[in-house]
């Protein structure tokens, strides 16, 4: 299994801390290279270097959870195989574990309610938890104690319900004392035993232990199989009327057990309430019946949209437990687990104890998560939608009108959009794990879906060549003058065609002849190269994937176009920025005008640097934007050659520039200047500024 350092780069990705290892892998906190996002990233503890199978049941069982969309299942953001090590991404939780005890009974009624939610919605799209237990969910707190998430952990070995074919025989995975009889039996796992579990969990959350106890692996196996669960009153007298509902959900045979697990909650909620004198609470669904259809008009918590590739811009959750009982950083998730045969109690928990204890309060999603300037057109992501404005000749806004927009109009058709790409004439996006594009001389004036590719999670145009990283691969298309798509040839391309020789993608950007990729922790350019923008020491044109001289730990990458050439600039994991290739306009930033055919280092501490059009800016580790390079860039005067300060502006979080316009998110808001022929500083005009100056959404 792959040891990662503090402070190295793995996939792409800034290793910030070592979370925790177990017997199947390890996890760390790692930091997103193009989102600036703590993620938690599991690397599984096999070298599967020949392992075809293991390879097929990972790349299966990773997309079957990332397709899961709802507020109680955790995120899977980004998987794939590094130096033979399968690794995977998921949304990073703070909060703390079921296993203290301890709880109200209001707030076991809420965790029921919220739980059930969560797995009667996998359950609708065929996947099977396997492995409930307290451990395995987490709940975060608003600051007066009341429950704000709950969400379950572990879905990773989960797997298609149909799919036993890919699992050893009779094998068995979870934790003994929450296991349903069918399981130990040798059956395959189905909704019923993922409710089983739930019921087990309720109980002990009630009671301070699990139904079934025993000293040893196999007679607790046999007290599973032929002992009825003790009643609840046995242990609270106080709950005698819960025993009806727990032999129901405890019920050795599965078919008479509840036929969801809202059921059982709904019932559960409605007979705490009565006991303890107080209504339904909040989230409960009350039931008139225990029948199937029953007076069941709403799940608790709302599904969320029907299942496509999890939300790349997902907020990270940070909230920390205020109780002094237990405190766990949680790794959310996990995606495709090895299947082990145990006939032994395993507790497979990912977490770890961490010293500090400084409260650190939930991060609220942001309402703007990415910005793209082309030339005489802005874009933006604003709640999942996008929005687009200025210059619209060719359709390029994608509202369905030729009509140029001053100010930010709605891009229709799309939702959950996660990723957007503005040039001159076309805009591509990211929506719900497809990719779309519009625009383009065809004038297609609302965003058509790009075929051939999914598990789409980044998209890059410069209105002719297109890239798009999907299921961890790139796949490029559009015009291949220069080599710029990395297939080998000059031919141009009317679909998304594979890039073979790079995998594990998290990167790409597409300059005007040259594009460049971060793959397998490495950074790689190819196309034209007259400027040294490929980095490699030449000025010879690459028609594949040529990695970058000397650069190591790469962690973002943009290629952009200037006046004259091209240059390319890039972030390592240690936050420091470089550039290379053409600098006429200094847009390397490194006080010269001297062409540089490898990296040069600019800056020490950055979050992000992007370059394009003879001028380059940076978003600084405290937040500040700094830009330099062509006067008809981002500052609006005389040539910069080094960084300067962007006044104005603080808490910085995205920036993109193109000639002469410039558009960056602040302080949740975004902000644009420069140039405004067609309206694409958004702010109602066409009068051009020279500071930057809010966009206006209705």
């Amino acid at each position: 299994m792959a040891q990662l350092e503090i402070g190295s780069s793995f996939a792409g990705y800034h290793v910030l801390d070592k979370l925790g290892s177990g017997g199947m892998g390890a996890v760390y906190l790692v930091e997103h290279p193009h989102l600036l996002r703590r993620e938690a990233l599991k690397i599984i503890s096999l070298s599967v270097s020949d392992n075809t199978e293991f390879h097929q049941r990972f790349v299966n069982e990773a997309r079957t959870v990332a397709m899961l969309n709802h507020p109680g299942i955790v995120a899977i953001h980004h998987y794939g195989v590094t130096d033979d090590a399968p690794w995977f991404t998921m949304t990073y939780v703070d909060g703390t574990d079921l296993t203290h005890g301890g709880l109200p009974d209001t707030d076991v009624a809420t965790i029921a309610t919220r739980a059930s939610a969560a797995l009667d919605y996998a359950h609708r799209h065929q996947v099977i938890h396997r492995d409930i237990k307290p451990a395995n969910i987490i709940c975060t707190r608003e600051p007066d104690g009341s429950i704000d998430q709950v969400v379950l952990l572990d879905f990773g070995i989960a797997k298609l319900a149909d799919s036993t074919r890919m699992t050893a025989t009779h094998a068995f995975i979870g934790t003994l004392a929450y296991a349903a009889p069918e399981i130990i039996d040798g059956h395959p796992a189905g909704p019923a035993s993922d409710q089983y579990s739930l019921a087990c969990t309720i109980y002990e959350l009630l009671t301070g232990r699990a139904p079934f106890d025993a000293p040893t692996p196999s007679a607790m196996m046999a007290a599973l199989l032929a002992k009825p669960a003790p009643p609840i009153s046995t242990l609270r007298p106080d709950l005698a009327a819960l025993d009806p509902i727990f032999e129901r959900a405890l019920a050795k045979d599965p078919t008479q057990r509840y036929p969801d697990c809202a059921a059982l909650a709904g019932e559960l909620t409605t007979v705490l309430a009565a006991s303890s004198g107080q209504g339904p609470a909040a989230d409960s669904v009350p039931l008139t019946s225990g029948t199937f259809g029953a007076s069941v008009a709403a799940s608790p918590v709302p599904d969320a949209p029907a299942p496509g590739l999890i939300d790349g811009n997902a907020p990270t959750v940070e909230s920390r437990d205020r109780s002094p009982h237990r405190r766990r950083n949680w790794l959310l998730a996990a995606a495709a687990l090895i299947v082990v045969a145990v006939l032994a109690v395993a507790a497979t928990v990912w977490a770890t104890h961490r010293s500090d204890s400084s409260p650190v309060d939930a991060v609220a999603a942001p309402s703007f998560t990415d910005i793209s300037v082309g030339v005489f057109v802005s874009c933006a992501i604003r709640d999942r939608e996008a929005y687009c404005w200025g210059q619209n000749d060719h359709g390029q806004l994608g509202d369905g009108s030729n009509s140029n927009q001053t100010t930010p109009t709605k891009v229709v058709g799309i939702t959950d959009v996660t990723d957007i790409s503005a040039s001159g004439s076309s805009v591509c996006a990211v929506a719900s794990g497809e990719a779309y594009c519009w625009g383009t001389l065809d004038n297609i004036r609302t965003p058509t879906k790009v075929p051939g590719i999914s598990d789409v999670t980044d998209i890059s145009t410069n209105g002719s060549s297109f890239c798009a990283i999907a299921g961890s691969f790139l796949y490029c298309w559009g015009t291949n003058t220069e080599g710029q798509l990395g297939d080998g040839t000059t031919t141009a391309r009317t679909a998304p065609t594979k890039v073979e020789s790079l995998q594990s993608v998290t990167d790409v950007s597409v300059g005007d002849e040259t594009t460049c990729a971060i793959a397998d922790s490495d950074a790689y350019c190819f196309g034209h190269n007259e400027q040294g923008q490929i980095g490699d020491g030449t000025r010879v044109n690459r028609l594949t994937p040529t990695p970058v001289k000397d650069f190591t730990y790469p962690a973002a990458i943009s290629s952009g176009d200037t006046f004259d050439d091209g240059t390319t600039c890039a972030r390592r994991s240690d936050d420091a920025a470089y550039c290379w290739g053409d600098n006429t306009s200094g847009a390397i930033g490194d006080g010269t005008t001297t062409t540089r055919l490898t990296p040069v280092t600019v800056l020490p501490d950055t979050l992000s640097v992007v370059t394009g059009y003879g001028a380059t800016c940076a978003i600084t580790t405290a937040r500040t934007l700094k830009c330099w390079g062509d006067s008809r860039g981002p500052r609006g005067f005389d040539d910069q050659l080094t960084p300067a300060d962007v006044p104005g502006l603080k808490n910085v979080t995205a920036v993109s520039i193109t000639s002469g316009t410039s558009c960056a998110i602040a302080d949740d808001d975004i902000y644009c200047w420069g140039l405004n022929s067609y309206g694409e500083i958004g702010n109602g005009t066409t009068d051009s500024v020279r500071t930057p100056t809010k966009v206006t959404f209705s």
